[in-house]
């Protein structure tokens, strides 16, 4: 699959809470960096989602917040 964004992750998934509706995908990324994704329960079925599997964080973002103290 061939998409435009440039923002991609690479990473191996450390927790997944598959809910009714939503999921929690808490992936470990370079260095450590935890990402966490909230997606549908269907879309997590779908890709097959389970701990320890790679995958790849797309992000897509307008705005970022920084907090600095």
């Amino acid at each position: 699959m061939q998409i435009s964004g440039r923002n991609k992750i690479p990473g191996k998934i450390t927790e997944l809470v598959v809910g009714d509706v939503m999921a929690k995908v808490v992936m470990e990324g370079p260095g450590g960096t935890e990402l966490v994704a909230v997606i549908t329960s269907d879309a997590a079925k779908e890709l097959g989602l389970a701990v320890g599997k790679e995958v790849q964080a797309l992000i897509k973002a307008t705005e970022i917040m920084v907090i600095a103290g």
